[in-house]
């Protein structure tokens, strides 16, 4: 019995998965398409903040884009004497409190979506991408870039230096995963 309720449930959701993904389509469809030549301008950073990586960083989080965040690379430089499991949670909780004092838009992309309780906890202010398996979290960003609508911009945290290659092409604005870390955690 308790067999075919799980498969019940299992049905349902996938159902529900479905229905979701179907809305989604219809969301997007409703977006006015890119025209031809259409592309994404980075967001200009005021001269005042020139030299001055944390305050550009800072003005990058508080102009509306979608923040696009390299998990690891952010963590490792930062975080790398801890378990990976507590990496990953110091690193969401910090960018909740970030996207709460910001407004930004946070999206951290993790390699691997078999992690043992990897989807257990909702987020309230910061969307948790898990790369699928056998694909790495570069193609992920990669990809949740060229989602984002060419008229909202998109800043990139890495260090990856072809992911930031590709970022600066699609033109979205780059923070270096060590300025990101004192956005986070100070100095």
């Amino acid at each position: 019995d308790e067999r075919r309720e799980l498969l019940s449930d299992i049905e349902h959701l996938s159902g529900m998965v479905k229905s979701a993904e179907t809305l989604l389509a219809g969301l997007r469809a409703m977006l006015p398409a890119p025209r031809e030549g259409d592309r994404r301008e980075p967001v200009q950073i005021p001269g005042a903040y020139t030299g001055l990586p944390d305050r550009a960083a800072d003005h990058l989080m508080r102009c509306g884009a979608t923040v696009i965040v390299d998990a690891y690379n952010v963590t490792l430089g930062r975080l790398g004497h801890l378990e990976i499991a507590e990496q990953r949670e110091r690193l969401l909780s910090a960018c909740e409190q970030l996207a709460a004092r910001t407004g930004a838009d946070i999206v951290v992309t993790i390699d691997g979506a078999s992690i043992v309780g990897a989807h257990a906890r909702g987020r309230r202010h910061v969307r948790v991408l898990y790369s699928p398996e056998g694909v790495d979290a570069d193609d992920t960003i990669r990809e949740e870039l060229s989602r984002v609508p060419v008229t909202r911009p998109v800043v990139v945290v890495t260090d990856d230096q072809a992911v930031r290659s590709d970022a600066r092409a699609l033109g979205a604005n780059l923070i270096n995963s060590p300025v990101f870390a004192d956005l986070l955690w100070g100095r």
